[in-house]
């Protein structure tokens, strides 16, 4: 068994006109490996003659079975039917892997409107909503009043993915300063169940990289879901929790993507 290396000479095609083949072989396929071994005069299966031009082509991966001898100094297969070719893959390499594919779970512009996210209004007036006009965006103003609001994206499945990233751009009305920074948020669960009423039940965990000097559209880059979101299912959120001084946070181009998981 081997590769065919190149045809015979006399042959312009895979065989010949009299439906055998004949070529040269190599172990490894593209070794430039001397002419050690002929398939001499070869059928196909049970004798059968071939009459495909192509049946046989340089880099094919072939096992032949017959007799064969030593026709001065190279090995070959003795001829006149004497042995049978069969045409395969090769049985002895292991199955290539399929390569890691990018996969886009999410890709909402909300420049239109608030897509496939959801609202969760737990406290106050106010409420992410969309805004056209030049804006043409999703936004939350409290208006220096008491909120809770929470935008939330419908749910990932990242059960067979291997990581995620989740890109978004944003600006805030003002810069955030350090002691109001935990009251603009993004935030991910693997067990909020999709329920309003329980989403404070859930386990939310930070995301961090975002800039809270943020006055102009800026690009968030790609940020990572934790390790222990890949496997499950999870909801990533932008939460809003002012009381008395709260700021406008815009927010679109929300993207979010993964790399399938190859065993």
């Amino acid at each position: 068994m081997g590769y065919v290396k190149k045809l015979h000479n006399n042959h312009a095609s895979g065989i010949s006109g009299y439906g055998n083949a004949q070529f040269y072989m190599e172990d490894v396929k593209g070794a430039n490996s001397s002419d050690d071994f002929m398939a001499f005069q070869v059928y196909g299966l049970n004798g059968t003659k071939l009459t495909d031009p192509n049946t046989v082509a340089v880099g094919d991966f072939v096992v032949i079975y017959g007799e064969l001898t030593n026709y001065n100094g190279t090995y070959e297969t003795v001829g006149k039917g004497a042995a049978y070719i069969w045409k395969s893959t090769n049985p002895l390499l292991a199955p290539s892997k399929p390569e890691p594919q990018e996969v886009t779970l999410l890709d909402e512009s909300l420049t239109t409107g608030l897509g496939s996210l959801n609202v969760a209004n737990i406290k106050g007036e106010e409420e992410w909503k969309y805004v056209g006009g030049k804006t043409k965006a999703v936004q939350m103003n409290g208006k220096n009043m008491e909120n809770e609001d929470w935008l939330i994206t419908p749910a990932l499945d990242l059960t067979n993915m291997s990581e995620a990233t989740l890109t978004f751009k944003y600006r805030f009305s003002e810069a955030i300063t350090a002691e109001h920074q935990g009251q603009y948020t993004v935030l991910v669960s693997k067990n909020y169940d999709g329920n309003v009423a329980n989403i404070n039940n859930a386990t939310w965990v930070p995301l961090t990289g975002i800039s809270y000097d943020a006055i102009t559209v800026t690009e968030s880059g790609d940020i990572s879901l934790p390790a222990e979101m890949i496997g499950n299912k999870c909801h990533i959120a932008w939460k809003y929790n002012c009381s008395t001084v709260s700021h406008t946070w815009l927010l679109r181009d929300v993207v979010i993507k993964a790399m399938t998981k190859v065993d």
